[in-house]
């Protein structure tokens, strides 16, 4: 049986994505199967500009030959690496073929600290739109693969993952494939790629990477992800073209009906629901009251309402709820800085910037609960 590896790898191996290939190739062997590794960043791609190189379509070939895949992958900033990322433009806008339909994928995310779970969910996004399986998926950060040395349980563990695909791949399993409505709804971020690409022509003024970076709204989670990656690492540019770019971008995406992005504290807090992280909640039932005061820099911005939170489901009311579980008091300074990631609540109540009363527990959770709102 044969496999096909396409590895994104990093300058140096900070994390350990090198060890974990390594392992997994170690239990390959032992099942008999045949590797053919592509390293991505060897195939040099341009930043994605419509053409196909001699590399690509080569890849391209070896790919179809083989029964399945694995994708391997530092995790960089809750999305997969830039050599990955380009590779995955260059398939959505190559037509002639579907490398990934009806085959067998494992994916393997490797983080330092945290951020692999959002890389495999992208990965199982874009896999699954082109009709391929996510069969088996790893996420790992550095210190897992430390403790997969030293841990039988989970050498265990991990061995019977790649089990399980060898298993998948050998028997041509077929799967019934989650579609999402967005799809169908909203560009694709390659349409919206290929227009900025248009208009960074026409100005000679920014580069595509810039581009990129001004991709600050969105109903598109892989869109979304693009914009974070490259938030971190680009310059900003001046305020006029961040006008433009804004401007031109929900155009495109909307079709000209402007979609509005949260900016002020309350705004940010009614979006709370659409940031709720659902799946690490179970039996649980409780609701948080926020009672917000205006601070100098937010005149007349007092606020109060309340989330109920009911396992995986999350939905906010204005006001004051009956019998609330925890009560949170703040400033609408710091509030808006906790809700936008910039501190925890659990840090700005052991400062004495924020106030609580009830269930302090539910501090934490809070924390752990909902994601920065951008």
């Amino acid at each position: 049986m044969k496999i096909i590896s396409l590895i994104s790898r990093t300058q140096t191996d900070e994390i350990g994505l090198d060890s974990a290939v390594s392992a997994i190739y170690d239990i390959f062997s032992e099942l008999g199967i045949d590797v053919l590794e592509i390293d991505l960043r060897q195939l040099n791609l341009p930043l994605y500009n419509k053409t196909f190189n001699d590399d690509f379509l080569n890849a391209l070939d070896k790919i179809e030959n083989y029964g399945g895949i694995m994708i391997a992958t530092a995790s960089n900033l809750f999305g997969p690496s830039p050599d990955l990322f380009n590779f995955l433009t260059y398939l959505e806008n190559y037509r002639e073929k579907n490398i990934f339909q009806n085959k067998n994928c494992l994916v393997l995310a490797v983080s330092k600290t945290e951020g692999e779970k959002n890389t495999l969910d992208y990965l199982s996004r874009y896999i699954n739109y082109f009709e391929g399986f996510d069969s088996v998926k790893i996420g790992m950060n550095r210190a897992t693969i430390l403790d997969l040395n030293e841990s039988n349980e989970l050498k265990d563990i991990f061995e019977k993952q790649i089990e399980d695909f060898y298993r998948l791949v050998r028997q041509n399993r077929r799967f019934f494939i989650p579609r999402e409505t967005s799809y169908s709804n909203v560009k694709t971020h390659v349409q919206i790629f290929d227009r900025i690409t248009n208009v960074e022509k026409a100005s000679q003024r920014i580069s595509i990477n810039e581009l990129l970076k001004k991709y600050d709204d969105s109903n598109d989670d892989a869109v979304f992800e693009i914009a974070k990656y490259y938030e971190t690492r680009l310059k900003s540019d001046t305020v006029r073209e961040k006008k433009e770019v804004r401007k031109f971008y929900l155009d495109e995406l909307s079709g000209g009906e402007v979609l509005v992005r949260p900016k002020t504290y309350k705004q940010k807090t009614q979006t709370l629901p659409h940031y709720f992280k659902g799946d690490l909640i179970t039996n649980a039932v409780f609701s948080i009251q926020f009672i917000i005061d205006d601070d100098d820099t937010n005149v007349n911005e007092a606020y109060e309402s309340y989330l109920k939170i009911n396992n995986a489901n999350c939905e906010i009311f204005e006001g004051q709820s009956d019998s609330p579980d925890i009560v949170i008091y703040a400033k609408s300074g710091v509030w808006d800085d906790i809700l936008s990631g910039r501190r925890t609540a659990q840090k700005s109540f052991m400062t004495g910037q924020l106030k609580v009363k009830g269930n302090f527990v539910l501090l934490t959770k809070f924390d752990q609960l909902f994601d920065p709102v951008l």
